[in-house]
C-alpha cells in the first residue's frame, strides 16, 4: 500500500474534523430490493429527507439505477421528482 499524497492527508483531516462519532446516520441504496451500497454522513446536521434528496442525485451523477433510499429506519422513493417517505422501521416504545 502506498503512503497517502499530502492532499489526501489534508482531506482526511477535513473530514475527520467534522465526523461526530455519536450522531451519524447509515445511507442505503437499493434498487428494488437488492441493496447497491452502504454509506454513512459524517454528521446529523441535516434532516433525514435531505439526506435522502442527496443520496439520490449523487446516485444519479454516477450513472446508478436508484429506485429506493434508506436513511436510518425510514425509507424515500423519488415520486414525480419529489422525495417521499414510504416507510419507518423504527421499533415503536
Amino acid at each position: 500500500m502506498t503512503a497517502l499524497t499530502e492532499e489526501e492527508k489534508q482531506y482526511n483531516s477535513w473530514w475527520m474534523s467534522r465526523f461526530d462519532a455519536d450522531s451519524y446516520k447509515m445511507i442505503r441504496l437499493f434498487n428494488h430490493r437488492d441493496l447497491l451500497q452502504t454509506y454513512t454522513t459524517a454528521n446529523s446536521r441535516y434532516s433525514d429527507a435531505e439526506d435522502a434528496e442527496s443520496a439520490f442525485w449523487t446516485a444519479n451523477q454516477a450513472n446508478m439505477a436508484v429506485t429506493c433510499v434508506a436513511v436510518g429506519s425510514k425509507r424515500y422513493k423519488k415520486i414525480n421528482g419529489k422525495i417521499r417517505q414510504i416507510a419507518s422501521m423504527e421499533a415503536a416504545k
